[in-house]
């Protein structure tokens, strides 16, 4: 089995500064695939973001009794 430095050979994520086209690679590819563009950037890091997504995806929303019926609330 090959050896692999962990530090160095590291998947990073990369979004394309033209069109936000996402790449998780060891380094940016030399142009984006969807638009061609040549400039990358790191995303921002936000501990949090899939656990939003997960409350948003699969939590019932909030509701209201509004007289006899009910309302979601958004």
């Amino acid at each position: 089995m090959p050896q692999v430095d962990t530090v160095t050979d590291q998947k990073v994520d990369y979004i394309c500064a033209e069109c936000g086209y996402g790449v998780a690679l060891v380094t940016p590819p030399p142009a984006c695939p969807m638009c061609h563009g040549s400039e990358w950037e790191r995303p921002l890091w936000r501990p949090f973001t899939s656990l939003d997504e997960y409350r948003a995806r699969f939590e019932p929303p909030e509701t209201e009794l509004l007289g006899s019926k009910t309302a979601v609330v958004v």
